[in-house]
């Protein structure tokens, strides 16, 4: 099956498994292993949903610690295993406590995308105040990788999505495409709102 077939949010996902592309570390699904006592969780978990894990970071250069909550939706749900995970961005207060800046519940693969691979959402991380979303899946035959770096804008306090890099790759015919786009090729994209499927793809056709 070509990768054009494959549905990105769930029954799509397929990763780089030839050609060395694009190296992801993969980082073990450890629910709350960075929680902080004094976040509240619950408060950043939307209906329905459960927590994942929390990363930790400053994300607004205020010298105090933000955080990533990634949810997974709740295991009693029919298809559960097939729908994106919530990300959310919450910033720390200067009195104390945090409050939610950001939402998106289409950017992280769910726990079934990854095909052979098991979960599609491979790294969530806070780098340099930027947040990284890296989805990546696989067959025997076909592989695919797609990374999110978004940045806060300073003026209107939302996160824009500031690099997309997308491969695909097949092992039997040992060869791979790649896309790598910034703001110049798809424009103002805030995190609120964005979902994947508005960014090209690349196939091997």
């Amino acid at each position: 099956m070509p990768p054009r077939t494959l549905s990105f949010l769930g029954l799509l996902c397929v990763a780089i498994i030839a050609c060395g592309s694009v190296a992801v570390n993969r980082t073990a699904v450890t629910p709350s292993a960075n929680l902080q006592p004094d976040i509240d969780v619950a408060e950043f978990v939307p209906l329905g949903f459960e927590l994942l894990r929390v990363v930790r970071g400053d994300l607004n250069a205020d010298g105090r610690e933000d955080a990533l909550v990634i949810a997974t939706r709740d295991a009693s749900e029919p298809q559960a295993l097939f729908i994106p995970r919530a990300l959310s961005i919450i910033l720390s207060r200067a009195g104390g406590g945090y409050e939610l800046s950001a939402r998106n519940t289409t950017l992280a693969a769910c726990g079934g995308c990854g095909g052979r691979f098991g979960d599609g959402l491979v790294q969530t991380s806070i780098e340099d105040g930027a947040i990284v979303i890296v989805n990546e899946g696989g067959s025997a035959r076909y592989g695919w990788s797609n990374e999110y770096t978004f940045q806060r804008d300073a003026e209107s306090g939302q996160w824009m999505l500031h690099r997309y890099r997308a491969v695909v790759s097949s092992q039997p015919a040992q060869t791979s495409k790649r896309v790598d786009q910034s703001p110049a090729d798809f424009g103002v994209r805030p995190l609120a709102g964005f979902s994947p499927k508005d960014l090209p793809i690349p196939t091997l056709d």
